[in-house]
């Protein structure tokens, strides 16, 4: 069945009467292989990819002093971040916040900053052994990184249009 149909009967056939019993079953395969799935990893896989990523951010010489400056609490911030994350790749909806707002209010932040940030994340999620766990939080965190890189141009630079992020120079810094 062709994806637009699957995106077209997910968006329109809330009744399950409007739905064939072979299109439910092509339906349900969609949203576990590209939505929100709780057999995708545990809460443990969460927690150590989640620890393991912002242990080497601590560490880094670019990233580390920022973090620590604007961190106050690591323990408090892990839970926050892991339940970001559960909430991301497991759908457990046990985070509130809002870190659009946290990160534009930072106006020292620069694109090289994201950038980094996504290449140490995409390292991290390479040496996780659940792989699918990696590749599904790095390509979420490609799109989360754009998402708040626009949020904060358009902050702290609103007179001017804002441009992505250079997301291959992220996935390039990590091969050398």
């Amino acid at each position: 069945m062709p994806l637009p149909r699957l995106i077209h009967i997910k968006r329109v056939a809330r009744d399950d009467a409007l739905i064939s019993p072979g299109d439910k079953t092509h339906i349900t395969a969609f949203i576990k292989i590209t939505m929100l799935n709780p057999e995708l990893c545990t809460e443990e896989e969460v927690r150590t990819l989640v620890h393991a990523f912002y242990a080497r951010v601590r560490k880094d010489d670019v990233l580390g002093p920022i973090f620590n400056r604007q961190v106050h609490d690591w323990d408090e911030h892990l839970v926050t971040l892991t339940r970001f994350w559960s909430s991301i790749l497991r759908g457990t909806g046990s985070y509130t916040g809002t870190p659009m707002q946290k990160h534009a209010q930072m106006a020292h932040l620069d694109e090289s900053l994201f950038e980094r940030w996504l290449a140490l994340f995409l390292i991290t999620t390479r040496e996780q052994p659940n792989q699918a766990m990696g590749e599904r939080a790095y390509s979420t965190a490609r799109r989360i990184a754009q998402s708040l890189w626009y949020g904060w141009q358009m902050q702290n630079a609103p007179g001017t249009m804002p441009h992505d992020l250079r997301l291959d120079q992220a996935d390039k810094t990590t091969e050398s």
